[in-house]
């Protein structure tokens, strides 16, 4: 729900948002589709995107008092959990690639709801503008 809400900001400044689900185009418009993403999301089924950067399930550590709060603000917010497709205890990773094609910051989550922090998103954006524009006022040879 926090990067829904944030993408339009994020969009903005040139920021591409892309989020990957392991499941099937189907279930992530019956499940995801409904909260109005304005990115595009993904389905990887066959999981091949999560073995290639490396993303894995987890067998301890998946619930604790902080993901049961935060499932519940989501509740409360309406979004419902859905089927779940592929291994249960598949926890989530976020990358911040630069215009380059690089990984910038690899963010693999300890449990279902650690995320890279909406801050770190939004100063690592600051640093790419700032980036871009120093080179767009750089005299050309």
């Amino acid at each position: 729900h926090s990067v829904i809400e944030s993408s339009p900001a994020w969009a903005a400044d040139g920021l591409a948002v892309i989020a990957v689900f392991q499941s099937s185009a189907d279930s992530i418009r019956q499940h995801v589709g409904r909260h109005d993403a304005l990115f595009p999301i993904v389905p990887d089924p066959d999981m091949k995107l999560y073995e290639r950067f490396g993303v894995e399930a987890r067998r301890r550590g998946l619930f604790s008092w902080r993901v049961i709060k935060a499932a519940l603000r989501a509740f409360a917010q309406g979004y419902r959990p859905g089927k779940i497709d592929g291994p249960f205890q598949r926890t989530p990773a976020d990358f911040l690639i630069d215009t380059e094609g690089r990984i910038a910051i690899a963010h693999y989550g300890r449990d279902f709801d650690d995320h890279v922090p909406l801050d770190t998103v939004s100063e690592w954006l600051a640093t790419q503008i700032v980036a871009v524009e120093h080179l767009e006022l750089s005299p050309q040879p």
